[in-house]
């Protein structure tokens, strides 16, 4: 079973280099959108490794407010799915 080994930001991409030597690239702010609208569990259901975007100096901050800026403060309390 392949398993994450290193995550890395570059250029605005989330870098997964995993055990097996595969290695895939994600848009940083499109992961970090995913994030939020998921659980932890379903996240790596989706995406085969755990993520935590405050590792990456400044990403939690910009994907929470690209995620929500716009939404009214009841539409916070609706599901987002």
């Amino acid at each position: 079973m392949k398993y994450a080994t290193k995550q890395t930001m570059y250029m605005g991409n989330i870098i997964i280099n995993y055990s097996d030597g595969t290695v895939k690239v994600f848009n940083a702010l499109d992961l970090t959108k995913q994030w939020f609208s998921m659980s932890n569990d379903a996240f790596y259901d989706l995406y085969e490794f755990n993520f935590n975007p405050h590792k990456f100096n400044g990403l939690y901050e910009n994907g929470r407010k690209a995620m929500f800026e716009n939404q009214k403060p009841m539409d916070l309390l609706m599901p987002l799915c």
